[in-house]
């Protein structure tokens, strides 16, 4: 039986941290004697050294807001050696075809554009009046095929390459957007809306909607996949690479996208790098050696409910720790794993009503304040760190609601969509 929303955060959670593997401290003393000699930051390093890491940092490192930010948020992402923001593109938030209203994500771009940052969306949620649960994949009929076609076609036209959006706004660096995920974790039943696993060839569908949608509106635009969760719950998903080994077996399912995306949460760093490898070597075994590898999720939580129940908990020194770890590891081998992309998850911790653990995850407290992690991720970018943040947004998880169903009946429901199941709801 599908739980209800407000259960799946509890049920998500535990999931994740089920199967994890515990690792010596010899181990752990290793992987840092390895990071340090990879990667040196001392001032013994090599002349420029340090200058190219900066610059490679800021082209991979990002990361992913759970409430909207304020444009002093933004400035400080970009003041920290930041690159990108990953930002959900929830269909329902825009209304139907022929009456769209993209205040909502005209402002998120906006202000990620003045504060000097690019947007990564994830093209993720349908709206109620498509199904109760809003992260049902479309495509249980013709009609929410066709629902999901229009929606990315109109939205890569606003915001993609020579968009509607930076056409009314010229007074901004237009940032357009051309790297579109496909939905989050599909290999997680969860987040599919299915009470058993969605198939390979049935996202290899989703993808070949989406990719023709995208290419109608411009031959720039590209896709990656949604990141794949390295290893569900038995029953509850199929293991990342498996699921992508079953990809390239669908007939065209190579062609359907253009980089891949993964979530290799793991308690240590060199896990992170071996989850990463992993699906290297899925990628070069078929064939596909030129596309990059995204990793769009991947962090620490420092409090909450559960807290000591995650895998993934820490104190804020041991996120701190295990995040410039981890940052440092990525870099020396971003060439070997053609990586192009590292969002921390997240960027500000959410004070949201069920205070579960993953909303505990972020660089920052939920009023501003910066935690060690933050700190140490600046060492690696060579960006300012700075206090706490003035200005922060608290509006609430981003998910502004859907609007009406079609033919204007109806009011919106009173309260918005749950866009990640387990992650904010």
């Amino acid at each position: 039986m599908q739980p209800p929303v407000g259960l799946r955060v509890t049920l998500v959670g535990v999931r994740r941290g089920a199967r994890g593997t515990r690792f010596s401290l010899g181990i752990a003393l290793a992987i840092a004697l390895v990071t340090l000699a990879a990667c040196p930051l001392s001032a013994s390093s090599k002349p420029g050294t340090a200058a190219k890491q900066h610059a490679a940092s800021r082209a991979i490192f990002g990361t992913q807001p759970l409430e909207m930010p304020t444009v002093d948020e933004y400035q400080r992402m970009a003041a920290g050696g930041l690159g990108h923001v990953r930002i959900v593109f929830d269909s329902g938030a825009v209304g139907p075809a022929g009456k769209r209203v993209w205040t909502y994500f005209d402002k998120l771009v906006g202000d990620a554009a003045r504060g000097g940052m690019s947007v990564d969306p994830v093209l993720f949620g349908v709206p109620r009046w498509i199904n109760q649960d809003p992260a049902t994949v479309p495509l249980q009929s013709s009609g929410q095929e066709s629902f999901w076609s229009d929606f990315v076609r109109d939205t890569a036209r606003r915001y993609g390459p020579g968009g509607q959006f930076w056409a009314q706004h010229p007074e901004l660096t237009a940032r357009p957007i051309t790297w579109w995920e496909v939905w989050n974790e599909p290999n997680i039943n969860e987040f599919t809306g299915r009470r058993s696993p969605l198939q390979p060839r049935a996202y290899a569908r989703l993808l070949s909607i989406t990719r023709a949608a995208l290419k109608h509106a411009s031959p720039q635009n590209r896709i990656v996949l949604g990141g794949l969760y390295r290893r569900p719950k038995p029953g509850h998903g199929i293991r990342m690479t498996r699921f992508l080994q079953r990809l390239y077996k669908v007939r065209g399912g190579r062609r359907l996208f253009d980089a891949v995306a993964i979530h290799p949460y793991a308690s240590l760093p060199k896990q992170i790098l071996h989850v990463t490898q992993s699906a290297r070597r899925v990628m070069n075994a078929n064939r596909d050696r030129r596309k990059p590898i995204w990793i769009t999720e991947v962090g620490w939580t420092t409090g909450g409910n559960y807290w000591s129940q995650s895998l993934y908990h820490a104190t804020p020194d041991q996120q701190a720790t295990r995040l410039q770890r981890t940052a440092l590891v990525l870099l020396a081998h971003r060439r070997r794993l053609r990586l192009q992309r590292v969002d921390w998850f997240s960027w500000r911790d959410y004070a949201g009503s069920d205070n579960f653990w993953d909303k505990f995850m972020g660089l920052f407290t939920a009023d501003g304040h910066p935690k060690p992690a933050w700190g140490a991720l600046t060492q690696v970018t060579g960006g300012f760190a700075g206090g706490q943040i003035a200005n922060v947004g608290h509006n609430g998880p981003i998910s502004p609601g859907p609007g009406p169903p079609p033919g204007g009946g109806g009011k919106p429901p009173p309260r918005p969509p749950c866009l990640l199941p387990g992650l904010l709801c």
